[in-house]
């Protein structure tokens, strides 16, 4: 009896706030931008940044948050002036490998004196150089070791 008296009862609608469904909302938005983050498999930022969001670094200094942008998602003058001038892809000329933000940072032999001396914490505990321990948004190695490392293998002057 109970049971259907229940069932035969009306809702009554009732107005909810905005202010209500704003997080509600907010959260259905960053899902679906999380999706598409993760379906994109060629962007340079995303191998730093795996959660889509606003990045939480920032420094007091402009040329650094220049600079780190830039080297987040690849784009430098030296990596990208071929495109300005026409010309072939720059290639490393210790290596022969075509020039990246990656190659300078993590792989190119020619740099690894400096990678020991600057990213010592990596070596230290024998972690994997990888662009999220340099540039991701809690990065094990400070922006400070990087910016320093760019000096010294002479790249920051073409950055």
């Amino acid at each position: 009896m109970c049971f259907s008296v229940t069932l035969l009862r009306e809702i009554t609608p009732f107005d909810v706030p905005g202010q209500d469904l704003k997080p509600v909302l907010q959260r259905a938005i960053n899902v679906k931008w999380q999706e598409s983050w993760e379906q994109q498999h060629n962007n340079k930022l995303r191998l730093v940044k795996p959660r889509a969001g606003q990045c939480t670094q920032s420094f007091p200094n402009r040329l650094r948050e220049v600079l780190s942008s830039r080297l987040k998602i690849g784009h430098t003058f030296l990596m990208h002036k071929f495109l300005l001038h026409w010309e072939e892809p720059p290639e490393c000329a210790h290596c022969k490998t075509t020039l990246s933000v990656i190659h300078i940072l993590i792989t190119c032999p020619l740099h690894e004196n400096h990678r020991q001396h600057h990213f010592a914490a990596l070596y230290k505990y024998a972690l994997p150089l990888h662009p999220a321990l340099l540039l991701g948004d809690e990065p094990l190695i400070p922006f400070k070791s990087v910016f320093k490392f760019l000096l010294d293998t002479g790249c920051m002057k073409h950055m």
